[in-house]
């Protein structure tokens, strides 16, 4: 490419230079050089001012049509763009989804005997103390009231009100953890 421009603009800097020649020839000899090829390229060049002339006119009339159809084609231009976006970005996703590990991510055995434990407990209500774990709570005697068979005389007759629970907050220490043992699950006695 840049080899053709350099060619196109040595042929007309020795074309320009070649008339300045031939111009100079005619001044000298007042001879007119070649007069047949003369006139037709003069009515050549009158054609071509003639069509140009005739454009710039019809130019003029097209301005409010070609800002109307530049309008339009800036709106398709912009919303082709938006949507090539859109279609990147879906496949930018789809090609981190596709090279990432976590995509089919499956979840291991945890080696953590903490972890375990937390993991058994039920997910709840965060503003509800969370119960102990079903292996660390003690077992309570309890009168079944779901049972038919019980009845007031098998139930004692001096039942205490059960004492209401200390709060998580009494049960720690200053530093959080265990006021009883270190890191052991309290037991209720």
């Amino acid at each position: 490419m840049e080899m053709l421009a350099t060619i196109v603009l040595g042929v007309s800097v020795l074309g320009i230079a070649s008339l300045f020649l031939i111009k100079n020839w005619e001044e000298k000899h007042a001879r007119i050089f070649l007069p047949g090829v003369r006139l037709a390229a003069d009515q050549g060049a009158l054609t071509i001012k003639a069509f140009l002339i005739w454009g710039i006119e019809e130019c003029r009339k097209l301005g409010p049509t070609t800002l109307r159809i530049s309008r339009v084609v800036l709106h398709d231009l912009a919303l082709s763009l938006a949507a090539l976006s859109r279609a990147s970005e879906r496949a930018a996703h789809n090609l981190a989804d596709m090279v990432s590990h976590k995509h089919h991510f499956e979840r291991k055995e945890t080696k953590n005997e903490f972890l375990k434990q937390v993991g058994e407990i039920p997910i709840r209500n965060l503003r509800d103390a969370s119960p102990l774990p079903l292996a660390a709570s003690p077992a309570v005697s309890t009168p079944d009231t779901q049972n038919p068979v019980a009845t007031a005389e098998t139930k004692p007759e001096s039942s205490v009100a059960a004492a209401p629970e200390p709060s998580v907050a009494a049960k720690k220490g200053k530093n959080g953890k265990s006021a009883k043992g270190k890191g052991q699950p309290e037991s209720k006695v």
